[in-house]
């Protein structure tokens, strides 16, 4: 037994230092010293937004989009249905800001623009209308909150390098009450970020791409077939020569909470995405399959140690385990600090976390990797999905249908403030 317990500890340090050293790679990123671009010529832009249902933010994030320092760009927004939360909204933003460079317009449920009625569709409807003057097409997601500089910093990368064809940030949760859920998923999307980074895989809340790569690959007819344009375009650049590069500037800030619940199908939805369209879904298949193992592991070499009273193996086993969970929980703070660097320069609030939030994010370290397992396995065999009241059949890449509406009865009766939808 303890010979055992020696060998697994040195696979949990290997564990350890390899989640870490990816944590590295990615903070570094931060140091990068940021480009004045106040003396370049800002190209047309446009920024496309699907929405449907009223985000708990939505509102401050219309009117950031709408009052951006960007010389020459439009907003064009595609909304469900003219009775949907979000149109209100919208309207209530274009007049406090009184924007004359806004479009709204109700959604067409065509077919043509999408296999599902999806944030994918409505940015696939907004593009098919788009003349040849802008020559950036930006993509945002009603939770995203953007700074001023925001569109600059999207474009900036491709006016300095024109290897780069498309360019993209990711999201930061800080849950200002730290609901369990909320916490989890903050755990989760760090551990995300890292992996979106390494493998090129955009977000598409924070996206923008080269117009003119758009008409001449006709991705727009390629992103009518899929649910997910983000996952897949990466690689549809790449075989005609284009880079596709984070900025770091951008991540964006969501101080939205959630349930427990709700951050497994959120979970379970971003990794259906992956497994539809991108390569790297086998890679998360073993590091997940790697993590669930060396936590769960570890627990059964603790009870085994506990009922054979073989008190040395347990006090091992058990070292090895904390010894792992701190490993993680230092992975998750200078991910944290380094993404800070980001949010506090575009002038949010970072300051977040308490005690009482620290204490639970160490333990909600465990449910996190149960979540991102349960979700894994979900993801590949089960073929039903719920988002945003919409009840999705995935049956392939480019087999999704609307099976139709959550029944009333399992919607919740009134969404609390701040909750995500």
């Amino acid at each position: 037994m303890p010979s055992v317990v020696f060998g697994w500890n040195v696979f949990l340090l290997v564990m350890g230092l390899m989640g870490f050293a990816g944590a590295c790679v990615f903070a570094r990123g931060f140091r990068r010293v940021e480009v004045d671009r106040t003396e370049v010529r800002l190209p047309r832009a446009v920024i496309l937004m699907g929405l449907k249902g009223a985000d708990p933010y939505l509102g401050e994030s219309l009117t950031r989009m709408m009052t951006l320092d960007y010389p020459d760009y439009e907003l064009h927004i595609a909304i469900d249905r003219r009775d949907d939360p979000a149109w209100q909204v919208a309207q209530q933003a274009v007049a406090e800001t009184a924007s004359t460079h806004v479009r709204i317009e109700e959604f067409a449920h065509d077919p043509a623009d999408g296999p599902v009625n999806s944030t994918n569709s409505k940015v696939v409807q907004l593009a098919r209308k788009l003349d040849d003057s802008f020559e950036f097409i930006a993509m945002s997601d009603g939770d995203n909150m953007p700074h001023p500089g925001w569109l600059t910093d999207l474009v900036g990368p491709m006016l300095d390098d024109s290897r780069v064809g498309a360019t993209f940030g990711n999201r930061w949760f800080m849950p200002p009450v730290g609901r369990w859920g909320s916490l989890v998923r903050y755990i989760w999307n760090a551990m995300a970020s890292v992996m979106m980074y390494l493998n090129t895989m955009p977000w598409g809340g924070c996206f923008a791409i080269r117009a003119e790569l758009v008409r001449s690959c006709d991705l727009v007819a390629e992103w009518a077939r899929v649910i997910a344009l983000d996952a897949g375009t990466p690689g549809q650049l790449s075989r005609h020569g284009f880079q596709v590069r984070f900025v770091p500037q951008l991540m964006m800030v969501n101080r939205e909470e959630c349930s427990v619940p709700f951050c497994l199908n959120f979970a379970r939805r971003q990794l259906i995405w992956t497994r539809l369209y991108h390569p790297a879904f086998y890679q998360i298949v073993v590091q997940t399959l790697l993590g669930t193992v060396a936590v769960y592991g570890s627990l059964a070499l603790c009870l085994v140690a506990l009922a054979t009273a073989d008190w040395q193996s347990f006090g091992w086993a058990f070292g090895g385990i904390t010894v792992y969970a701190w490993w993680m929980f230092a992975t998750i703070m200078l991910l944290e600090f380094s993404v800070r660097r980001s949010i506090r320069a575009a002038g949010e609030e970072v300051a977040w976390l308490t005690p009482i939030k620290l204490w639970r994010i160490f333990w909600a370290l465990i449910v996190a990797q149960t979540i991102q397992a349960m979700a894994l396995l979900l993801s590949i065999f089960r073929r039903r999905v719920a988002w945003r009241g919409l009840v999705l059949e995935v049956n392939g890449p480019y087999d999704i249908r609307l099976l139709g509406e959550v029944a009333a009865a399992e919607a919740p009766a009134q969404q609390e403030p701040l909750t995500s939808l």
